[in-house]
């Protein structure tokens, strides 16, 4: 059962949820709701997902499910505020499939799939790319293995590898970029305590020295004050009550508070003025803990009072211009050191910048369009308590992008095919496209690089004549105003081959009788099916209407709907029961026509058959 602690009463209380979720994962979304997606139920791995609202302090189901079910996924918030799911168990073993929860419809959608599988750390980088490092591989190895995904496009790339192998590890984003990997379980299965250092610059892992303590399974946290709290894990002999400092500006790993007792794949958070809540995990005899404890890695009455004030360069601005904001630092004593972050609506962090005489700027262009309140929030350093600066009002407008639509040919029967292309500038405007006809979906395509392009059926278009194509550009994020472009063709109807195929001969009930019925049988073959050279595209012979008409008078007897054959929906019949009355005569005949209507168009001569109707 998942449990809440309030840092303001240091209690703990139950939040009731339904079912089992055994390896669950979580993450928080922007809104400041925590998304729950995964787990185990028995031996079933789950594809469900619930949100908690602490607001109301209650979950609430996903109504959509993940692509795959999980056990032990990664996740993690990405910068336009969805989530990546990725990896962990399906039910069968492995998974290496990857996809992104949007809180807005609520739904999942797949991004392509890992290179190797494995059980290992995921990094939001400063540029948006998501940095998988390392990990468990299906047979409990320690892997080196590093990719990139691009979520703008859905794309996974090979980097090179780590330094050193290692699962059970820790990967803490700096605030000047770089990425901290500390720890784990080495190829010989034991702990390590190499760190290392990835540089989104160059895509390369640098040697970053050694921790105090060989660790693994432990919890490595960026502090308010830019240092990494390196906390428990599992050493050579069992679980661990140590703690170690990593600080970015000197490059070195300095002894840290002891915990209360040790433990292991605990989970940790940072709290307000330097404290760290350390709670659960696994102790040393292996077991599982319900204990919890608070570090303090900065005593409040120590540190110097300090006050921080935002500007911005501009109150509003339209989505992609670069807006800049800078925060000062001041006290009494000096400037201040550490870092500043730079937060919207008091959730989202826009950005972290570090302090140089005491001030700190970032510019943005990301920002979605809307209101947003921005303050920078100082956490302080060993001397200085943490401030926080009155909000700063910034609306941003929608972006506007420009779209086109190329259809060919501008002509084509119902079941043909046409080709569309649509692109969008600025390229990033939208990530799909849905090419429609009024309300009938042709398809929905990716936009790469600005641009979609496909060939697409008119089967299942509604009617026959002028049509407007529309291609409806779709963001994940509506940050652009597009205009969806249209253009107009023409849908002609779909040639056919028609043949009489019931009696032409048929007598009267009786001798004495002058009536008969006529049973009207009409083949309806699609060009494709009659003449295969001539048309590559058929269509549905079920959307076709057969009339019968005696040629002598032009009357039509009867029009009848195409019944296409369930296995083959290239042919189909029509078929009517004709009563006709021959009077005296001893027989009579009958020139009978069928045209071809609806989305199929044959009316032909060749097509007539005599029906000889004769007194029995």
């Amino acid at each position: 059962m998942p449990e809440l602690y309030d840092p303001a009463t240091g209690g703990w209380s139950p939040a009731q949820i339904d079912g089992v979720r055994a390896g669950a994962a979580g993450v928080r979304l922007e809104d400041g709701r925590i998304l729950i997606v995964g787990g185990r139920d028995g031996s079933m791995a789950l594809r469900s997902a619930i949100i908690f609202d602490p607001a109301r302090y209650a979950f609430a189901a996903v109504a959509a499910p993940m692509a795959q079910p999980r056990v032990r996924p990664t996740v993690l918030t990405l910068i336009d505020g969805r989530v990546l799911i990725a990896g962990g168990a399906d039910g069968s073993g492995p998974d290496r499939s990857a996809e992104v929860f949007d809180p807005v419809p609520g739904t999942f959608t797949p991004v392509g799939s890992l290179s190797t599988t494995r059980l290992g750390t995921a990094t939001l980088l400063p540029d948006g790319r998501v940095l998988f490092a390392g990990g468990e591989t299906p047979d409990g190895a320690a892997a080196r293995d590093v990719e990139l995904l691009d979520p703008a496009l859905s794309e996974f790339s090979a980097a090179p590898p780590m330094l050193t192998a290692r699962r059970g590890h820790q990967a803490t984003l700096l605030p000047d970029g770089r990425v901290l990997i500390t720890g784990g379980f080495g190829l010989d299965g034991g702990p390590v305590a190499d760190a290392e250092l990835f540089s989104p610059a160059d895509g390369t892992f640098g040697d970053a020295g050694a921790m105090r303590s060989a660790r693994a399974d432990h919890r490595a946290l960026l502090l308010a004050t830019g240092d990494v709290l390196i906390v428990a894990g599992r050493g050579a002999d069992g679980a661990l009550a140590s703690g170690e400092l990593y600080r970015p500006s000197t490059g070195e790993f300095i002894d840290a508070t002891l915990l209360h007792e040790p433990r292991s794949a605990a989970a940790a958070v940072a709290l307000a003025e330097g404290r760290v809540l350390v709670a659960g995990g696994r102790g040393a005899a292996a077991g599982p803990l319900a204990t919890a404890e608070i570090l303090t890695t900065q005593t409040p009455s120590e540190r110097v009072h300090t006050s921080t004030t935002l500007a911005a360069s501009a109150g509003s601005s339209t989505f992609g211009d670069p807006v800049t904001y800078r925060a000062i630092v001041r006290s009494v004593k000096g400037s201040p050191d550490g870092v500043v972050q730079f937060v919207d609506a008091g959730t989202r962090v826009l950005a972290t910048a570090a302090l140089v005489n005491g001030v700190a700027g970032v510019t943005v262009s990301d920002i979605l369009p809307g209101p947003h309140a921005i303050t920078a929030v100082y956490g302080g350093s060993a001397p200085f308590e943490g401030s926080q600066s009155p909000v700063v009002r910034h609306d941003v407008g929608h972006a506007q992008a420009r779209a086109t639509l190329t259809v060919s040919p501008l002509q084509r029967q119902y079941s043909d095919r046409i080709a569309v292309e649509a692109t969008v500038f600025p390229p990033n405007a939208a990530e799909t496209v849905t090419f429609k006809i009024g309300t009938q979906v042709l398809g929905t395509y990716p936009v790469v690089g600005g641009r979609s392009q496909a060939v697409l059926p008119l089967v299942g278009t509604t009617g026959i004549g002028a049509r407007i194509v529309i291609a409806a550009f779709n963001q994940a994020r509506p940050s652009y105003e597009i205009y969806n472009p249209a253009r107009s063709i023409s849908v002609l109807r779909e040639d056919a081959r028609v043949s009489f195929t019931a009696p032409t001969t048929v007598n009267t009930q009786c001798g004495s009788c002058s009536t008969a019925v006529v049973r009207l049988e009409a083949t309806v073959r699609d060009i494709s099916l009659a003449g295969p050279g001539t048309d590559q595209d058929p269509g549905d012979v079920g959307t076709s209407t057969v009339s019968f008409v005696n040629r002598a008078t032009g009357a039509v007897i009867q029009t009848v709907a195409v019944a296409a054959d369930p296995k083959d929906s290239r042919v189909g019949k029509a078929v009517y029961d004709w009563r006709v009355d021959i009077g005296k005569t001893a027989s009579r005949t009958f020139t009978i026509g069928m045209a071809v209507g609806n989305q199929y168009v044959r009316n032909s001569a060749v097509d007539d058959v005599k029906v000889k109707v004769v007194r029995k």
